[in-house]
């Protein structure tokens, strides 16, 4: 990987910073961290993204493969899937910047 991996486990993590590498931990159960997790906590809420289970799972599953399939096939998601993410499963500017922005990190790493 062009970004390397944080070094785990480190001393250098906030409360919160903290918080995130544990609920991503446990998430990945007896696997522990990937390599994609220890790049993605550079930037720990980008990291933290993958563990939001407050949407409906149908609602999220359908709107993020679109995105996610727009990203990847065509680099530009369409307006409608946008306003989707936005009507449907509620997210904010700020969670649209943070799933775009993973998405796109899960492209840079494949």
């Amino acid at each position: 990987m062009r970004v390397p991996c944080i070094p785990y486990p480190t001393t250098d993590l906030t409360g919160i910073e903290e918080q995130i590498v544990q609920r991503i931990a446990t998430r990945r159960a007896e696997h522990g961290l990937l390599p994609l997790d220890l790049v993605l906590l550079h930037a720990p809420e980008i990291a933290n993204g993958g563990c939001d289970t407050t949407r409906p799972r149908k609602a999220r599953g359908e709107n993020f493969l679109a995105i996610q399939y727009e990203m990847t096939k065509n680099i530009n998601p369409t307006d409608e899937t946008f306003e989707n993410l936005r009507s449907v499963c509620g997210f904010s500017n700020q969670e649209i910047v943070e799933l775009t922005a993973t998405v796109s990190a899960y492209n840079f790493a494949s």
